[in-house]
């Protein structure tokens, strides 16, 4: 029988898993949400929204990259993060982008209950993987 830290781990592997065969852009707050997404295994591209410039130069900047593929925002969910989530979701619809809402709330379902950070989420995964060795 699993228990829980084998089945989060199992989680965030077919979640994983799922990213990487789609088509996709996925837009987080900096560059630590990078680095942990990176390290959980993640291949697409990863575009960064912090880096100085307003959200309307980013999505300018990016219009094309993100034009006919699933765009997933992976905000955190804490307040600010879900404040800029329900942004950047408003003005992509602006431009005729939709983004993706199944993949970010599946994360959101996996880490929940650890942190509100995707920051977080690589580090956390590890601790669980090495406990359950």
């Amino acid at each position: 029988m699993k228990d829980k830290g084998d089945a989060f781990i199992e989680s965030v592997n077919k979640w994983v898993e799922a990213i990487n065969a789609l088509d996709c852009f996925i837009i987080v707050e900096g560059g630590r949400d990078f680095k942990s997404l990176v390290g959980l295994g993640i291949t697409n591209e990863i575009a960064i929204i912090n880096k100085g410039m307003h959200l309307y130069e980013f999505i300018e900047q990016n219009e094309n990259k993100m034009k006919d593929k699933n765009v997933i925002i992976l905000t955190d969910w804490d307040k600010k993060g879900k404040k800029l989530y329900d942004l950047l979701k408003k003005m992509l619809k602006g431009y005729g982008i939709n983004d993706n809402a199944f993949y970010r709330k599946s994360f959101v379902q996996i880490f929940y209950k650890y942190t509100s950070c995707i920051e977080d989420a690589y580090s956390i995964y590890k601790k669980i993987l090495e406990n359950n060795m």
